[in-house]
């Protein structure tokens, strides 16, 4: 393949393209094939459709709830390779309507953290939280909370929460029960 010279001077010489070029794309072994993308309901590793499967091949998975839009990827680990979570589309988020029990203004209620994340790492504490806590009240109603992230086997998110409302006139820390709208995040 020839350069050819545009321009020469003693000074400056300007060199251009070849006139042509030839590429052949027919030469040598076929290689693998690239990453397929999959997807369904259920873990991969125990649906018997995944028959075409590579290492390198990812799966995302279609099931409505706290599964929807979970990434696996087909890799290679002692004792043979299986599909492995690597990432999930949605926010890890938990809400519900918990009924707390307060006295002199305080309660507290646990959440299973495998009811809402189930594989989370361990490496956690409970600044990867943010959580809020509304009352289902017709008055005023000033909350505070406090987390605390339990360690052992079976880990919980304990919120404490603080609360009083303005009725009548005044302020009263809450006694009794109440409903209280409790939304928690991942970060």
């Amino acid at each position: 393949m020839a350069i050819n010279v545009v321009v020469e001077d003693p000074q400056l010489t300007v060199l251009g393209p070849p006139a042509s070029l030839t590429l052949n794309v027919n030469s040598g072994e076929q290689g693998d094939r690239g990453t397929k993308l999959f997807s369904g309901t259920g873990d991969p590793n125990t649906s018997s459709l995944l028959t075409d499967k590579i290492l390198g091949d990812l799966f995302i998975r279609t099931d409505s709830g706290a599964d929807y839009g979970v990434v696996y990827q087909y890799v290679s680990v002692p004792g043979g390779p299986e599909w492995q979570k690597i990432l999930n589309f949605q926010p890890i988020r938990y809400n519900a309507i918990s009924n707390l029990t307060f006295a002199a203004g305080s309660a507290s209620v646990s959440i299973p953290l495998s009811s809402f994340y189930v594989d989370a790492p361990a490496a956690l504490t409970a600044g990867n939280f943010v959580t809020q806590v509304s009352a289902q009240s017709a008055n005023p109603t000033a909350v505070g909370t406090t987390k605390l992230l339990t360690s052992g086997t079976t880990r919980n998110l304990i919120l404490y929460v603080n609360a009083a409302e303005f009725a009548s006139a005044s302020w009263t820390y809450l006694s009794g029960s109440a409903n209280f709208n409790v939304s928690i995040f991942v970060i």
